[in-house]
C-alpha cells in the first residue's frame, strides 16, 4: 500500500496534491459568512485568576501546594476555586485538587459548596475528596459534613473514612 502511495506521490505529484487539498477545503466550514450575520455566543463570565488556576491546577508532578493554587487564583480564590472543582474536566486532577485546597484552607467561605458535594450524586468524586479531609478541618464542621456525608450518595465512603478518624467526634458517628 505504502508503495502506491508513493507511486501516485511521483508519477502523477502536484496533480494529485491539488486536488487532495481542494477535497480537504471543500470538507472544512468556510469563514466567509453565509446568509445574515448571527451574534456570536456570549462568553461565560470566568471567575478572576481561572485561567492562571487552572494552569497552576493541572501540573501533573509534583501536585502544587495550595498556597501556591491560592497566590494563583488571586482575590476570591474560594469562590475560584469552587467554580473551578464543579465545572473543569480536563485534566480530571485539576478539578480534585481544587477541591483538596477548598477544604484544606477554605472550609468557612465554601461551606455551602462543600455540602452540596457530599450531598448530589453528580459531585460524587468531591465528596470523596471532602470525606478524605474531614480530619483537617474545624470540628465543628467536620462533624457537621460528616453528618451530612453519611446520609448523601457517598455513604459507604464516608463510614469507612469515619471508622479509621483519629478524632472521637467523628469516629462516634459510626461506631455505636
Amino acid at each position: 500500500m505504502r508503495w502506491f502511495a508513493l507511486w501516485t506521490l511521483v508519477a502523477c505529484g502536484p496533480k494529485v496534491e491539488a486536488a487532495r487539498n481542494t477535497e480537504i477545503d471543500e470538507a472544512r466550514p468556510s469563514t466567509v459568512a453565509r446568509g445574515p450575520a448571527t451574534a456570536p455566543p456570549a462568553p461565560i463570565p470566568e471567575a478572576p485568576g481561572r485561567e492562571r488556576l487552572i494552569r497552576a491546577l493541572s501540573v501533573r508532578d509534583p501536585a502544587p501546594s495550595c498556597e501556591t493554587i491560592d497566590e494563583a487564583a488571586g482575590l476570591g480564590a474560594a469562590a475560584t476555586l469552587i467554580e473551578v472543582a464543579e465545572t473543569v474536566e480536563s485534566p480530571p486532577w485539576a478539578g480534585m485538587r481544587a477541591a483538596a485546597c477548598v477544604t484544606e484552607r477554605h472550609v468557612a467561605e465554601g461551606r455551602e459548596a462543600l455540602s452540596r458535594w457530599v450531598a448530589e450524586e453528580r459531585f460524587a468524586g468531591l465528596a470523596r475528596v471532602v470525606i478524605s479531609g474531614l480530619e483537617a478541618m474545624p470540628e465543628a464542621d467536620a462533624v457537621q459534613l460528616a453528618r451530612e456525608a453519611l446520609n448523601g450518595p457517598a455513604a459507604a465512603a464516608a463510614k469507612a473514612q469515619l471508622g479509621r478518624s483519629e478524632r472521637p467526634a467523628l469516629r462516634a458517628l459510626v461506631t455505636p
